[in-house]
């Protein structure tokens, strides 16, 4: 009999896309709950250019008007 190896489970990793982090700030729901489940399986990255996105776009609808600071 050949004894089964088990395979070995790579840590998860994720990149979380702005629209998503936005709406889970924002809204609460799915997104929301996307990211809490995230932060306690994966590993989030992140780059330069999107963290600037990160920090841009909330400023970008809050002017526009479509989130505020509450």
């Amino acid at each position: 009999m050949k004894k089964e190896k088990k395979k070995k489970e790579l840590p998860l990793k994720v990149v979380v896309d702005t629209s998503v982090l936005i709406s889970a700030f924002a809204f609460g729901g799915a997104p929301a709950h996307a990211i809490r489940e995230f932060n306690q399986r994966a590993t989030i990255y992140v780059s330069p250019p999107l963290l600037q996105e990160y920090r841009e776009v909330p400023l970008e609808l809050e002017r526009e008007g479509d989130i505020t600071r509450e």
